[in-house]
């Protein structure tokens, strides 16, 4: 049973990605960039309840040193969530 941020492994990802059920990481980050430029810190996949789907979590430090968070529906590519970390 997957919980609400149920990390996926790297083999699980590979798999989805070759399956087509997941979109390739590489077009959302160029995404979550155009969003909010700056430095990635970390990407990862997990399967999320709230949205039933999987989700790609994307944080990124903008220049003024501000932290995002960028959420992305892997299936579809649809932004879910763009919003600020909490310091």
């Amino acid at each position: 049973v997957w919980g609400d941020g149920d990390d996926c492994g790297a083999d699980l990802a590979r798999r989805l990605r070759a399956e087509g059920v997941i979109r390739p990481l590489e077009d959302l980050l160029s995404r979550a960039q155009s969003l909010r430029p700056g430095t990635l810190i970390d990407a990862r996949l997990h399967r999320e309840r709230e949205h039933d789907t999987y989700v790609y979590e994307i944080h990124m430090l903008d220049g003024n040193g501000v932290l995002w968070e960028v959420e992305f529906d892997a299936r579809s590519g649809e932004m879910l969530e763009l919003e600020l970390e909490d310091p």
